[in-house]
């Protein structure tokens, strides 16, 4: 009866923390962890948007080098960054497809005409909100352009019949009426022609005339070209990259699919960490700068980190010739212009395979929006709007295929029939999906055929929309709190990177039980930092970190003498709480992120923030990011260099939040904050001497020290940190401390050998893992005499299979604890696909107990970081 009323007690508290969660009847998770689809009579589902953005987000954004830099000249600058543009377009293309970046010194540089990027593989990138382009003069034009030349061609002779006589929404594969000459990836198009009789249906031939401009909807203006790449072929049957965004249904035309070329469009270029400013005389003024960038004839790029103020009309504008770019971290800011038709749409979308995300727009009309006959897929996510003028959503004429993900606006969001709105709007779109998102009031209509709009988990006023009469959208939870998943994007994008990482199933399949029972576990609770314990020894303050060197003890002939060293040997009565709730607030983080990547629910988001804002913001329980007392050493110092050891439990937290950062509970004010600590840390890291000397130390402790600096950076999202760490790795570290033979000879000469050889190969993996890029592979760099990290694998590997073949002497301490799951063994068969290393880390203990293990296990939480 007791266990009962236990568990009743627990429910009870559990229900008071977090809103009930709820999954929508169109898309939720199986028993499995998995996506589950419910299609209606047709087949017709809510599509997978997935593969949108740069490299379909399967890669980050990479930190392209700088090839040049330049500085603001006096007047007109337009010439001088078209100079250094040019010049970098001169060059050749590296492997990965890129010439080098163009680097902007903090300063304004005046701009009369158009910066233009028009050759592949180049980045215009500042120095942050400092470097300045101010577009000057009264021409509307764009202040930057991304653009290529040409235009889509359809092969001759390439053009087949797809069979099928009606294909659902979703669908990834049909059949069509010849494969002959196509190969996997391939690029094609799937054109579903413009008709009278859908234009009819859908009652497009019928729109009130308002005045001479108003327009009838013409078929030859609806014909649909959807770009994709082909995945898979048998027989006479294809599948595609992104599903179908409308039903392809033969009664109003069917579909076909042709080969393409597009010689003129550029690809890997981006545009970074800059402001762009426009001059204007007066409020309503537009006659000056009209967009700050803009992109078209263009593919795998990005924009980030842009802020745009005064513009007529956006920040970024992503013409109809444009495809896979990622838009985040952009600020649209006061523009000036009439506030009326044609000005102030903040971020617009006319392409294919965008992504938009963690942006956010002032006074627009339109902010997240996308134009006629846009062909998706294309995902607004985690995206804010204020003092805004109109309405977010499709604009008009057929926009196909729109994720609206965790939009947040005090405007309206409408998906309808605009009718004789503009020249003849009609049907704004269809498959426009509303997930998680918050406005006042929003409307959403289903067209009359050809599928459905959704509104699901939206925070707001339901209202009919322009035009009465037309059908109901698919509503549902209408204000009803703990939507599961909160953002359907994430869900989706998580689900294809676990489906494709073989490694990442087998890690998730062996860990996932006890995933799940430690984050329970963790929900239970309540955060601890630092100021819950102090010490007299400690020269800091409550909320300075505090711990005492290991190795140091009590002068057996003098008790109250300074410390003496015993190498190797731990001193039990040394103060120690600090690192133990560090420890246990990277396990509590580590733990709810490491659930949430297998089930991302809302209740480990809240909950980790709780802890964080404990340790990071609150003026009662917050940690100074320093460890000037780290590693004291009675009657000797305070503090030393080599305590910046204990700061690798913060990696997990640093990590964990960064995998539950576009989750709703996380909102981007609480996320900087987290952030801004960190980079203080990092500053503190980079220049204190501790620091200096922590990082130029020739074992272990050089190390950690980048390992630390480098997931610190990632974070915070500091570009040239990251740069300095792979540099390192590269020319101190692996050349330092390797032998020939894959050993670390400093590791083998310490009381510790097999710990400390473990230990510092953990920290090198990590370091690859968390640079690595595809432009940049640590895990395949090789020094000019061979040595590289698969080396120092290969040399270890055979004593974490079996340690009885160790042939150096046994640790003095804690030998019988070590092995565990060693991150180097995930990692290195995710880099390399060595199924042994695999295996030996199933078989390992994952679940250490022993303290010791525990504070050198940097990596505990390992799906976290795959």
């Amino acid at each position: 009866m007791k266990t009962f009323c236990a568990i009743l007690l627990l429910l009870f508290c559990c229900n008071q923390a977090f809103p009930q969660s709820w999954s929508s009847k169109h898309v939720y998770f199986n028993k499995e962890g998995y996506l589950k689809y419910t299609p209606d009579q047709y087949g017709n589902t809510i599509p997978v948007f997935s593969a949108v953005g740069y490299s379909g987000n399967r890669k980050d954004i990479p930190v392209v080098p700088t090839v040049k830099t330049i500085t603001p000249v006096k007047g007109d600058n337009t010439a001088h960054i078209q100079r250094a543009l040019n010049e970098i377009a001169s060059m050749p293309l590296d492997t990965h497809g890129f010439r080098g970046a163009l680097l902007l010194k903090k300063g304004t540089y005046p701009i009369a005409g158009t910066v233009r990027i028009a050759a592949s593989g180049v980045v215009l990138r500042g120095e942050g909100e400092e470097t300045i382009l101010l577009a000057t003069g009264k021409e509307q034009r764009n202040l930057v352009s991304i653009n290529g030349s040409g235009a889509r061609k359809e092969i001759n002779g390439s053009r087949r019949r797809i069979l099928d006589k009606y294909l659902p929404t979703g669908t990834f594969t049909f059949r069509v009426s010849s494969t002959e000459g196509w190969k996997v990836n391939d690029k094609i198009v799937v054109f579903r022609p413009g008709t009278k009789a859908w234009i009819s249906a859908l009652k497009m031939d019928q729109i009130a005339v308002r005045d001479s401009t108003s327009k009838q909807w013409a078929p030859a203006e609806y014909d649909l070209h959807f770009e994709r790449t082909i995945t898979a072929i048998e027989g006479d049957r294809i599948t595609i990259d992104a599903p179908l965004m409308m039903p392809l249904e033969e009664k109003f035309g069917g579909g076909e699919v042709y080969q393409y070329s597009f010689e003129g469009r550029i690809s890997q270029v981006g545009v970074e960490h800059l402001s762009c400013v426009s001059e204007f005389a007066h409020a309503t003024d537009e006659e000056h700068a009209r967009t700050a960038v803009y992109v078209n004839r263009a593919e795998q790029g990005w924009v980030q980190y842009v802020t745009a103020k005064h513009f007529v009309f956006s920040c970024v504008d992503l013409g109809h010739l444009s495809k896979n770019f990622t838009v985040q971290y952009c600020r649209s800011l006061e523009p000036k212009s009439p506030i009326t038709g044609g000005r102030r749409y903040s971020f617009n979308n006319d392409g294919q395979y965008h992504l938009v995300q963690h942006c956010y727009a002032s006074e627009g009309r339109h902010d997240f929006v996308t134009g006629a006959r846009v062909c998706g897929p294309n995902v607004f996510f985690h995206c804010k709007a204020e003092n805004t003028h109109a309405d977010i959503g499709p604009h008009h004429r057929w926009a196909v295929g729109t994720l609206y993900d965790n939009i947040v606006t005090d405007g309206e969001i409408n998906i309808q029939d605009r009718g004789n709105w503009g020249t003849g709007h009609g049907w704004a779109g269809v498959t426009q999906v509303l997930w998680h998102c918050t406005a006042p009031k929003a409307a959403v209509q289903n067209p009359w055929v050809s599928g459905y709009n959704y509104s699901i988990g939206l925070k707001g006023t339901r209202y009919e929309g322009r035009l009465k009469g037309r059908l109901n959208g698919e509503w549902e939870g209408l204000n009803k709190t703990g939507l599961t998943p909160a953002s359907l994007y994430r869900a989706q994008l998580e689900e294809e990177e676990r489906r494709e990482d073989s490694v990442y199933k087998a890690a998730r399949e062996t860990l996932q039980k006890q995933v799940l029972k430690d984050a329970a576990a963790a929900l239970q609770l309540e955060p601890v930092t630092i100021t819950a314990h102090s010490s007299v020894r400690s020269a800091g303050g409550p909320h300075d970190f505090f711990s005492e060197g290991d190795y140091w003890w009590p002068d057996p002939a003098s008790p109250d003498s300074p410390y003496i060293q015993k190498d190797g040997l731990s001193n039990p009565d040394n103060f120690t709480k600090h690192r133990e709730v560090m420890i246990r607030f990277s396990k509590v983080l580590g733990s709810l992120a490491s659930a949430y990547r297998i089930a991302p629910r809302t209740e480990y988001v809240v909950h980790a923030v709780k802890h964080a804002r404990a340790w990071f913001s609150d003026s009662a329980t917050y940690m100074y990011p320093s460890l000037l007392y780290a590693q004291a050493i009675k009657g000797r110092v305070t503090g030393r260099g080599i305590g910046i050891i204990d700061a690798i439990q913060l990696m997990e937290v640093a990590q964990a939040l960064y995998v539950m950062r576009d989750d709703p509970a996380m909102d981007e004010e609480t996320y900087y904050g987290f952030q801004q600590w960190f980079s203080r840390y990092l500053q503190w890291l980079r220049t204190h001497p501790y620091g200096i000397d922590e990082m130029n130390a020739k074992n272990n402790h050089g190390t950690c020290w980048v390992m630390q600096a480098a997931v610190f950076a990632k974070f915070t999202g500091n570009n040239e940190v990251m740069r300095f760490c792979m540099d390192r790795y590269k020319n101190v570290l692996l050349p330092a401390q390797m032998e020939q033979d894959g050993s670390f000879p400093l590791e083998l000469k310490r009381t510790k050998p097999y710990g400390y050889s473990i230990f510092n190969l953990d920290a090198m993996a990590t370091i690859c893992q968390v640079l690595s890029t595809p432009e940049d592979e640590l895990w395949n760099h090789h020094t000019a005499d061979g040595k590289n990290i698969r080396k120092g694998i290969s040399f270890l590997y055979p004593f974490m299979a079996d340690k009885s073949k160790w042939p150096y002497p046994q640790d003095v301490m804690y030998w019988n604890q070590w092995p565990v799951a060693q991150p180097f063994l995930l990692f290195g068969a995710n880099a390399f696909g060595e199924k042994n290393w695999l295996n030996t880390w199933k078989k390992l203990e994952h679940n250490p107990s022993e303290k010791e293990v525990i504070r050198n296990l940097p990596v505990r939480h390992p799906l976290i970081w795959l």
